[in-house]
């Protein structure tokens, strides 16, 4: 599953891949606090500016469940300049 704004969601969603699209701030918390607890949702992939957003709802996520396993990914709206290659991502990742 994918919580993304409406342009970075469009890419998942051509390629038959469930998403969540939050088109305003108040709608971050629900939308992700409900993708946490579906039993149904393995991997949760969430644009970097929704997880700035609920930092501390994905912070409280208890560390014994594995799943979902959720992943950042930048958002379409950032520059290319700013992303994170993949050994940048993958070193972020370790340091958790």
């Amino acid at each position: 599953m994918v919580v993304a704004d409406q342009k970075s969601s469009l890419a998942f969603r051509l390629a038959g891949i469930e998403t969540r699209v939050v088109r305003h701030e108040d709608d971050v918390v629900p939308v992700v606090k409900d993708s946490l607890r579906r039993q149904d949702v393995g991997i949760l992939l969430i644009t970097d500016e929704i997880a700035d957003q609920a930092a501390s709802l994905l912070e409280e996520q208890p560390r014994h469940h594995l799943l979902p396993l959720v992943v950042r990914i930048p958002s379409y709206s950032v520059p290319k300049t700013k992303r994170l290659g993949a050994k940048e991502r993958l070193a972020a990742l370790l340091k958790r």
